[in-house]
């Protein structure tokens, strides 16, 4: 998807209208022309001024009347057709689905809902990775996340994966939204986060992939 040069233009006007400066700006001016509106009121049955200097206080008086309503006009158009406008660097979750991790279910509690998983089935591929119970969704720009953090699994999921079965976590990567981003903002600091995210394969999903092969023969040892 493209961003272009419309967006980024009402982009801009958005957030000049939702900036600080310009709220104090639109305060200050429509303090003047309120004062200003009923100080001419004031003055136009006042018997000692003389017509041209009623003139100029009359002429006055439109002029901040026209410049309080352009103001409203402005506000809302503005307002209205830039509600919604995208930041040229959003980021979104990608659509495809990529395996991040597979391996093979050490430990289950279907009651508490953790596991533990061995990556690819081998113990010296390393550390473990543990699934526990209302992990919490690791968002862009999340502080000192480490690897596979939020990875989770469904009730679905985990009834039916036993000791020995055989997993695979899932996710979406973070990408950007629109391809030409860099044309009109280079944030290099959404850039290193998007990366940093999508390195620690975090906010994974547990799927089981295949049962353990060994787990009906066992039973049925048990029960000959």
């Amino acid at each position: 998807m493209e961003y272009t040069n419309l967006q980024y233009f009402l982009f801009k006007i958005g957030n000049l209208l939702n900036s600080a400066i310009f709220a104090i700006l639109v305060a200050v001016i429509l303090a003047t022309a309120i004062v200003v509106y009923f100080f001419a009121q004031a003055s136009h049955d006042n018997p000692k001024l003389s017509e041209s200097k009623l003139k100029k206080i009359k002429t006055c008086q439109k002029i901040s009347l026209f410049i309080f309503g352009m103001l409203i006009v402005i506000l809302f158009i503005g307002r209205y057709f830039s509600d919604g406008i995208d930041d040229p660097n959003t980021v979104i979750n990608d659509k495809k689905t990529r395996v991040i991790a597979k391996g093979k279910v050490l430990k289950v509690n279907h009651r508490k809902g953790t596991m533990i998983i061995l990556p690819n089935g081998k113990k010296s591929s390393g550390s473990v990775i543990k699934i526990t119970p209302n992990e919490s969704h690791v968002m862009l720009g999340t502080p000192n996340m480490k690897k596979y953090d939020g990875t989770h699994i469904f009730k679905n999921q985990l009834n039916k994966i036993d000791v020995g079965d055989y997993v695979k976590i899932q996710n979406h990567q973070y990408i950007f939204k629109y391809k030409n981003h860099s044309k009109f903002s280079e944030d290099k600091k959404t850039e290193k986060q998007v990366k940093q995210i999508n390195d620690y394969d975090v906010n994974g999903e547990v799927v089981k992939t295949k049962s353990n092969p060994y787990k009906y023969s066992y039973i049925y040892g048990l029960n000959s």
